[in-house]
């Protein structure tokens, strides 16, 4: 918990550094007391370090913290994270450039949304990808950016989970 704490602190502080120094003895701990603790709160654990590559644009390492949510047997908590690991996932195989699996992974994810429920946010999300497929050129793709900009900049997502990190994704993208 802890570390939990110094993780989100660090983030919000903007140590980056301070937070790659941090991440190898979260590895060891989730590893060694990660039975010991709720699955939610290594949800929580593997949520934050997700969201600190993703935002350094450091997707390699991204991909491999959002496999371990994604890939975790299902289960009734936390299911706000699980249902947005799936979404950035999406947005990852964007960023990758691979579109044949995007849209591959746009229905899968998808169903999977329609199976366990899904918000507005996630729904923003798959709007985005949506368009992203069906862009035509960069002007194209720039344009659904923006306009998911505005969205994310409604009142109402703004205490959804994951809605900070979109907003400041998207910001930087444009």
């Amino acid at each position: 918990i802890g570390y939990n704490a110094e993780l989100m602190w660090r983030m919000a502080t903007h140590d980056w550094a301070g937070i790659n120094t941090l991440i190898p003895a979260l590895r060891e701990g989730l590893s060694t007391y990660g039975t010991m603790v709720s699955h939610g709160m290594v949800l929580a654990f593997q949520y934050h370090i997700t969201i600190f590559y993703f935002l350094s644009e450091d997707y390699a390492a991204c991909r491999t913290w959002l496999n371990e949510i994604t890939e975790a047997p299902r289960t009734e908590q936390r299911m706000d994270i699980q249902r947005f690991a799936k979404v950035l996932g999406l947005l990852l195989l964007w960023l990758k450039g691979d579109l044949d699996l995007l849209e591959y992974e746009h229905r899968s994810v998808s169903r999977y949304l329609e199976n366990w429920g899904s918000g507005t946010l996630e729904q923003y999300v798959l709007d985005l990808v949506q368009a992203l497929l069906q862009a035509s050129d960069a002007s194209a793709q720039q344009k659904a950016l923006e306009e998911f900009r505005a969205l994310v900049s409604e009142p109402r997502v703004q205490g959804v989970l994951g809605f900070s990190v979109l907003r400041a994704w998207v910001v930087g993208r444009l």
